[in-house]
């Protein structure tokens, strides 16, 4: 009976740790990837009282590289490098019976870091900051007539982003598997400015100086295409 008792005591060592296992699938400690983002967005800290309605509307482009650093099975570090734009668009009113309206674009690399939190394999939360070099800039007034007559007229000269602003970063989303070895992350960011975009914070109205803290926030649609299998 001892001897019974001693060989099933065996057998069950042996059963259950393999029965309770979770296989697991291979991932990569670091892969890379290319990234897109797109999104809708306008002004904050906007001195209306000075320069009138805030009614700028934002559309932005991001298209770089993204890396993917696994620290263990819920933290990992996103570094991003790429190349973004702005472009920042209002009502200007009516000239000579054309509806114009006033464009601004801001072009330059953009380097992101964010920190994921991964609680469930298809599902994450992300949190950082971001800092955007601007490398170049347009200003244009654009219209049309009620005969699809339009015009545009190039004012480059007159607005200057700053070289440096740093954002904070906010996203959630999905990692899920493109094939056998590629992953793919589908997700939304909020993108706030902490510092002003304005080269000069500083304008003269009536013979006043006002500061002009105008700052960008946008709302993604991130889609990052990984060379591997991080899940």
């Amino acid at each position: 009976m001892k001897r019974l008792v001693a060989t099933l005591a065996v057998v069950l060592m042996n059963i259950c740790p393999n029965a309770f296992a979770v296989d697991d699938p291979p991932v990569d400690s670091f892969i890379t990837g290319v990234h897109v983002g797109i999104g809708l967005g306008g002004y904050w800290d906007y001195p209306s009282e000075y320069l009138g309605s805030n009614d700028w509307m934002n559309v932005a482009l991001d298209l770089g590289c993204v890396f993917n650093i696994r620290v263990n099975r819920y933290l990992s570090v996103v570094p991003e490098l790429g190349f973004g734009m702005i472009i920042s668009s209002r009502d200007a009113g009516s000239v000579s019976y054309y509806d114009v309206s006033e464009n601004r674009g801001a072009y330059g690399f953009k380097i992101p870091v964010a920190v994921r939190f991964t609680p469930h394999r298809q599902f994450y939360l992300e949190t950082g900051a971001r800092m955007s070099f601007n490398v170049a800039s347009s200003h244009t007034f654009s219209g049309s007539d009620i005969d699809g007559n339009t015009i545009s007229l190039s004012k480059s000269g007159n607005w200057k982003p700053k070289t440096f602003v740093p954002s904070l970063i906010f996203g959630l989303g999905g990692t899920f598997r493109a094939d056998d070895r590629h992953d793919i992350d589908v997700g939304a960011r909020f993108i706030l400015d902490v510092g002003g975009i304005e080269k000069y914070d500083e304008i003269y109205v009536e013979h006043n100086t006002v500061k002009n803290k105008t700052k960008v926030w946008n709302v993604q649609i991130a889609v990052n295409y990984y060379f591997g299998t991080r899940l």
